[in-house]
Order: C-alpha cells, then sequence, then structure tokens
C-alpha cells in the first residue's frame, strides 16, 4: 500500500516532518480511539509511546511508520487517517475559532486558506509549511494545491469537511496528489454552529 509521504520537504539533514503535525495525529489517535489503541499502534511501528514532542523534527518514516501501524490496527488507510485528523483538528475551539476569524462566509473562508502558512508561523516562526494556493474554477468550485504539501493534503481535506459542517454548507471534497476539489453544493444546508467574531460583553461592564 502507498502512504502519502515522504512531504517532499529536505533540509541538509534529510526529510523532516514538523513534530506538531505527528503530535496533531497521535492526539486524534488517543481521544478518538483511545491511550490503549495508540499504545499498541505505538509498539506496532516502533515508536515510543510517551509521543512527539511539538516543538521538535522527525523523519519521514517515522510519520510513514505511524500512519502505517494506525492503518493495521484499525482498517483504514492511511489517507482516511489524516483526514479525519484533519476534521477533529477543526473542532477544537482554539483552532476553529482561528480559522473562523478568516470570513463570515464559507467561500471567504475557502479564499483566505492562502494566508494560512504565514498565519501559522506568527506563532511558530520554525514551522515549515509550503505556500499553499486556492484557484476559484467555477463560483462554487475549488482546487486548493500546493507544491510540497504532499500528505498534508489530506489533512486539508479534513480540516475543510469539518470547517464546512461548522459553516453549514453541504460540500463534496476529494483529495488526490495534485491537490484537493471541492464542489460547494448548498450554501445554507444546515443552520451551522453559532460563532461570533467578539466575545460578548458582561452586562453591566464596558
Amino acid at each position: 500500500m502507498d502512504y502519502p509521504f515522504p512531504f517532499e520537504r529536505v533540509s541538509k539533514n534529510g526529510s523532516f516532518m514538523h513534530g506538531m503535525v505527528n503530535r496533531s495525529i497521535e492526539h486524534f489517535l488517543r481521544a478518538t480511539y483511545g491511550d490503549a489503541i495508540w499504545h499498541e499502534i505505538a509498539q506496532a511501528g516502533g515508536i515510543d509511546a510517551a509521543g512527539f514532542n511539538g516543538m521538535r523534527q522527525y523523519p519521514d518514516d517515522i510519520t510513514q511508520a505511524m500512519l502505517q501501524a494506525a492503518s493495521a490496527t484499525l482498517g483504514k488507510t492511511a489517507c482516511d487517517i489524516l483526514e479525519d485528523t484533519g476534521a477533529w483538528l477543526v473542532q477544537i475551539e482554539a483552532m476553529r475559532r482561528l480559522l473562523r476569524f478568516s470570513g463570515g462566509k464559507f467561500s471567504e473562508f475557502v479564499l483566505a486558506l492562502e494566508e494560512l502558512p504565514a498565519r501559522a508561523r506568527l506563532v511558530l516562526p520554525d514551522l515549515e509549511i509550503p505556500p499553499l494556493m486556492v484557484a476559484q474554477i467555477e463560483p462554487d468550485v475549488y482546487r486548493i494545491y500546493g507544491e510540497g504539501w504532499g500528505g498534508l493534503l489530506w489533512i486539508v481535506s479534513g480540516a475543510l469537511r469539518g470547517m464546512a459542517d461548522d459553516y453549514g454548507v453541504l460540500a463534496l471534497i476529494e483529495a488526490g496528489g495534485a491537490g484537493v476539489e471541492m464542489r460547494v453544493l448548498m450554501q445554507e444546508y444546515t443552520q451551522g454552529r453559532p460563532f461570533a467574531f467578539a466575545p460578548a460583553t458582561i452586562s453591566g461592564q464596558g
């Protein structure tokens, strides 16, 4: 079975995956399937069950080993695990709020994805994220792509699925090696989750 790695980011020390990505996959697996399953995956993949340090860099073969072990343990493809990780990440309120500030409408959020790498570097200057491009092919058809994204495109696909639900939008989303194709089928499919750009003020306070 082929896995969507390496991520085509090669430094003088070889190809590396930032610890934040590995840690996100780890935390998704722990939160969704439990610590016992994570320990089983870690043992099968030859990974330290204590987990990943988000501020370190790791060789891509460690990410491959984790995904291969998770795939065999869970009976899911590596791409499905990555998509599910992306959908899980955007349910975290801090991440959700960060992304919702990109636009009041889902279309505005999607077009603002090109700003995501720069925004991420404001928080983590050493985070290596290649440029992300968004092409609006038709009014409701988008292609999200970028050289060097590799397996991260499946995480982006899952995040788009989660955010479409958050905005109440019905969309058909498919990830592939060349990018993520998305067709918005219905803008107001559901009410979506409530969101306020500014926190509510307490009565009696300015």
